[in-house]
């Protein structure tokens, strides 16, 4: 198993876009790379403590390769824009081959993005009601 970890806007849609994807085996929703001591969640959302909306994908690099879920990434958000530090573009690299295809990939990107690649930090899980949030209000939306 691998995991990576994606920063597209707002989690919620995030998570959707991989939560269905062949070989991914998990999905979780939270913040990641801010400040790490003494953050509270009112400092989150303000974007003082620096973090990002992301969403941790677990997945079975025999049956998805981290390559094909950069495509997804990609076509799953507006990366040329950055509307707040806590819901911005970001790919959270967890071992060096992750940051080499993700910079050769947004290098690839046929117009400018601002999309951020880094090291990932340490990771704080949203609550329960956040995690499959799409997929549960489409659900009680469908009864």
């Amino acid at each position: 198993m691998a995991r990576a970890t994606f920063g597209m806007g707002c989690f919620w849609a995030a998570e959707e876009v991989f939560r269905t994807v062949p070989g991914v085996t998990a999905t979780e929703v939270g913040f990641s790379n801010g400040q790490d001591a003494g953050v509270t969640q009112a400092q989150v959302f303000s974007g003082e403590a620096g973090h990002a909306e992301v969403v941790v994908v677990d997945f079975d690099p025999a049956r998805v390769s981290f390559t094909a879920l950069l495509e997804h990434f990609w076509a799953g958000h507006d990366a040329t824009v950055q509307v707040k530090p806590i819901v911005r573009s970001a790919i959270f690299f967890h071992d060096p081959g992750q940051q080499a295809e993700a910079e050769t990939s947004r290098a690839a990107r046929p117009q400018a993005v601002a999309t951020e690649i880094a090291p990932v930090g340490r990771f704080w899980r949203a609550p329960e009601k956040d995690q499959l949030y799409v997929c549960r209000h489409a659900a009680q939306a469908a009864q």
